[in-house]
């Protein structure tokens, strides 16, 4: 059920255009620790292709620059390193479209890193796995 709700995510909300086949390997670990103490929501691979990270600030504060470095760093790392073809890190907010600090802050550090990787700012509530 989960890999089904992923897929939809990962093609409607994030507008990945993968191949469908890469869909029939879908990994989804909750709750991963990476660098800096951090721990994501959720580290999903597709297809060994697609690294997304989905990462939500649980205490209710707005995800501050360093965090959003850390988040871009270990993902483009982990893609690196496994040859994933593209990585995307999303940021779940109560309200995305009244969050324009988010989105000046990530716009500023995604700048540093290469085509191969996204930044997504969506409202908490559009995940539903």
């Amino acid at each position: 059920m989960n890999e089904h709700l992923i897929k939809e995510f990962v093609q409607e909300t994030l507008g990945c255009g993968c191949p469908e086949e890469v869909f029939n390997q879908i990994e989804h670990m909750k709750g991963e620790p990476i660098e800096g103490g951090l721990i994501l929501r959720d580290r999903i691979v597709i297809g060994r292709r697609l690294l997304v990270y989905i990462y939500e600030d649980t205490d209710g504060e707005d995800v501050q620059e360093s965090v959003i470095r850390t988040l871009l760093t270990a993902g483009v790392h982990e893609r690196n390193k496994n040859s994933f073809n593209r990585y995307r890190l999303v940021l779940l907010t109560q309200t995305p479209e009244d969050n324009k600090g988010l989105s000046d802050r990530t716009a500023r550090v995604i700048a540093e890193f290469d085509d191969r990787t996204f930044a997504h700012i969506i409202a908490s509530d559009s995940i539903s796995f």
